[in-house]
């Protein structure tokens, strides 16, 4: 829902235009130490606060974040918050409401509430004290969710593979789910346990791989533990590809790990060799007859296997095994062909990118450019602009990208050629010239974001001359966004704006946002109403309270715009508290000071 994002988008910036001017001012540490003693003082506020909220959830929510942040601080009150936020768990779990939601009546709010909570309260938790992360793992893992871990590991101990929950019901399918999510927590608690021990590292590897756990991670967790001890994390390597060229490939874990040793082997098979036989950080190495032998195992599989109505996974590991096994793809090609279907757009892009290689001239592009997706063109046209500008003048490239057939990829390209062309002329400390590069930009959003950009560049210079320069380039890109905005869109391309005159002129942020605060009072009310007509759809509002922890909720935006809160400073941190006192809502009240006490604290 929009109004829920633009809600949480408010929200953050609020808190944002209060966090951060001091750290780009970069204050004595005993401004430093003030700004954190007062975020503490109000950290300690909202845990006196959470009492008064109906939603159990959302105290969860807040011991959870105050125990991160306590950590450092006082160990001691820290952990009493995580035991506070495992003991509501505990409860929550235990209640008839939710012990009633491990079917599929329930899935949403199971997966978008409950284990969204849980999981990222015991990440951070592991991240401090993994053992202690692992005991409430096991205190908070209900009945329910016990008996459909053992479900699982009974199914994979009965096949020897992960169940393919394609088979399943939609009920029984995410009990499974579940129970993949709470294995994966489990494992990379037990593997953050692990880290100073290569032995335990090493075992946690094999039994990750052994259970059917790998994931995206399990290359890095390699890599981590051959940084620790490399023949070790070698022999593991080794036996887990001799494990490969025997394995199963309907079995998608394995499989996902064959897939990653591919893309590491070809990556490596195109770097120059260490011969320092002594060098301390030793990469793994991923032996060719070895990389050969899973490959030719899979292509045995791939061969035999019937196509289905979705065959990208086909194609894709295809791609791969052919840069692996050039002699052997004759004997699949036309499966192959076939299996391209609906992908064939996206798969002739990929292999004219594979032609192109790296560094095609600015022809070679334009030649091949009906076979390439825009996102390929566009980043090799901004590769091959920022190749020119080292030897051509603005007005030859310029003249060359005229050659570009698609109208829109032409204006794509110009507009980074001009992008590029203000960087140049900025760093020659040639303002107008750069602002008018800037200006030839036909994008808006392009433009805002080149126009902040300059401007924060030349505030940071500190001259009275600069910080003008700085002001003007913002007033440009005030003009192309609505400082009233009435859409959610409008709101985002404010937001770009709203952030860099916090970093220029703070007390123009503090003005823009003022009246959105008003705004979103409105939007916010209406937005609880809308809620109470959302009976299938994600869980935001109960008992007339906002779940903190909602999908596209705190989290997500925190996130998402943690990277401006860093840049920004604190200038009146009592002007931040009554800028909150703003909201109408107490439970708005509680998140907005939650996100200014983490931009202050959050390290």
């Amino acid at each position: 829902m929009k109004i829920f994002r633009f809600f949480f988008v408010v929200l953050i910036v609020c808190s944002l235009l209060t966090v951060s001017f001091a750290q780009e001012q970069k204050p004595p540490n005993k401004e430093q130490t003030e700004l954190e003693t007062k975020g503490f003082e109000l950290l300690t506020e909202v845990t006196g606060e959470a009492a008064s909220l109906k939603v159990a959830e959302n105290r969860v929510f807040i011991y959870s974040i105050a125990s991160h942040l306590f950590w450092e601080k006082d160990r001691k009150l820290a952990r009493q918050f995580a035991q506070n936020a495992a003991n509501e768990l505990i409860e929550i779990q235990n209640s008839p409401k939710v012990r009633n939601q491990f079917g599929q009546e329930g899935a949403n709010y199971w997966f978008y509430i409950l284990n969204n909570l849980r999981g990222q309260f015991l990440t951070q938790l592991q991240q401090k004290d993994a053992p202690f992360a692992l005991e409430i793992l096991y205190a908070t893992r209900s009945p329910e969710l016990n008996n459909i871990v053992q479900t699982y590991q009974q199914i994979i101990a009965q096949t020897g593979k992960n169940p393919d929950l394609s088979n399943y019901k939609q009920e029984e399918r995410d009990k499974l789910q579940k129970a993949i999510t709470e294995i994966h927590l489990e494992q990379a608690i037990k593997k953050e346990i692990a880290k100073n021990d290569p032995q335990k590292l090493a075992e946690n590897i094999r039994e990750t791989f052994a259970k059917e756990l790998s994931s995206y991670q399990f290359l890095s967790d390699l890599d981590f533990l051959n940084e620790k001890d490399h023949e070790l994390a070698q022999k593991v390597l080794s036996e887990i590809m001799v494990k490969l060229a025997d394995a199963d490939f309907s079995n998608h874990s394995k499989s996902y790990v064959a897939y990653l040793f591919y893309a590491r082997f070809l990556a490596d098979r195109n770097k120059p060799k260490n011969k320092d036989s002594a060098a301390k950080n030793k990469p793994l190495e991923f032996d060719e007859k070895s990389v050969k032998a899973i490959a030719n195992k899979e292509f045995d599989y791939r061969l035999k296997k019937n196509l289905t109505g979705d065959n990208f996974n086909f194609v894709e590991r295809v791609l791969y095994l052919k840069k692996i096994l050039p002699a052997r793809f004759p004997e699949i090609k036309s499966k192959y062909e076939e299996a391209k279907g609906n992908n064939r757009e996206w798969i002739d892009s990929l292999e004219t990118a594979d032609k192109l290689g790296e560094n095609p001239t600015l022809n070679q592009i334009i030649e091949n450019s009906s076979k390439l997706n825009t996102y390929s063109k566009t980043d090799y046209y901004k590769k091959s602009i920022g190749k020119l500008f080292e030897t051509e003048s603005q007005e030859k490239i310029a003249q060359l990208l005229d050659q570009i057939p698609d109208e829109k990829d032409r204006e794509i390209a110009l507009d980074h050629l001009n992008i590029v062309s203000a960087e140049k002329k900025s760093k020659l400390e040639n303002a107008a010239e750069a602002k008018q590069a800037v200006l030839q930009i036909k994008s808006n959003q392009e433009k805002i974001v080149k126009f902040i950009s300059l401007a924060i560049s030349y505030h940071e210079k500190k001259t009275d001359e600069s910080r003008k320069i700085a002001e003007d380039l913002m007033s440009e890109a005030d003009k192309l966004v609505k400082e009233n905005p009435a859409t959610y869109t409008e709101f985002t391309a404010l937001l770009p704006v709203i952030a860099g005159y916090a970093s220029v002129k703070p007390q123009k942020s503090f003005d823009l946002i003022l009246p959105i605060i008003e705004q979103s009072n409105e939007l916010i009310n209406a937005y609880i109403l809308l809620t109470n007509y959302n009976d299938n759809g994600y869980p935001y509002v109960s008992d007339n309270e906002i779940i903190f922890g909602a999908q596209d909720g705190y989290h997500s935006f925190n996130g998402r715009y943690r990277e401006i809160a860093r840049k920004l400073a604190t200038s009146d941190f009592e002007k931040s508290k009554n800028l909150v006192k703003s909201f109408q809502r107490a439970d708005v009240r509680i998140m907005a000071k939650l996100i200014l006490i983490e931009s202050v604290l959050q390290k």
